[in-house]
């Protein structure tokens, strides 16, 4: 997969760092969401 051929090239901790980031941005979208169908 892409995703392990860009972990061996940026290391394990870079890849960490990218993975939550990507995760916190799920969570913000998912709660925008939830925060707009409550307004609703």
């Amino acid at each position: 997969m892409y995703a392990d051929k860009f972990r061996i090239l940026t290391g394990r901790d870079n890849w960490n760092r990218i993975d939550f980031s990507n995760q916190l941005a799920l969570f913000i979208k998912v709660w925008k969401r939830k925060l707009s169908f409550r307004l609703d």
